[in-house]
């Protein structure tokens, strides 16, 4: 990315967090400070509710996919008021469609799903 993409993105970013705010060699760790329900356009136009989480240190927020709800929700419970204060990774991830977000929890010192192997995963 270029120094005057970098400005423009840093000036006119967005108010959510996307992959390209994430430097993809690194995943970093972060403190849930909120966790709340907003209806967001999507991109057929419809309004869709999500989850929005935000970061200890970011000013930006991340409305929940599906599948960072399901590792947030397996590892800390399904009420998201409850999340508030949980350590999380955030790391860049190919999604198929481009690069995405992934949020794991951390519990015991580790981001849950490091830890799997194939004997873990049901086929």
């Amino acid at each position: 990315m270029s120094s005057n993409e970098e400005d423009y993105d840093r000036l006119y970013g967005s108010a959510y967090l996307k992959a390209c705010d994430l430097d993809a060699s690194a995943p970093i760790k972060r403190r849930l400070t909120k966790a709340r329900i907003d209806k967001l356009r999507q991109m057929d136009g419809e309004m869709k509710e999500k989850i929005i989480i935000g970061f200890a240190g970011m000013a930006q927020e991340l409305p929940l996919n599906k599948t960072n709800a399901r590792n947030l929700a397996a590892a800390l419970g399904k009420d998201f008021s409850k999340w508030i204060g949980a350590m999380v990774e955030l790391s860049v991830i190919d999604t198929g469609t481009g690069p995405g977000v992934c949020v794991k929890p951390i519990v015991n010192g580790k981001a849950a799903g490091d830890d799997l192997n194939d004997d873990d995963i049901g086929f």
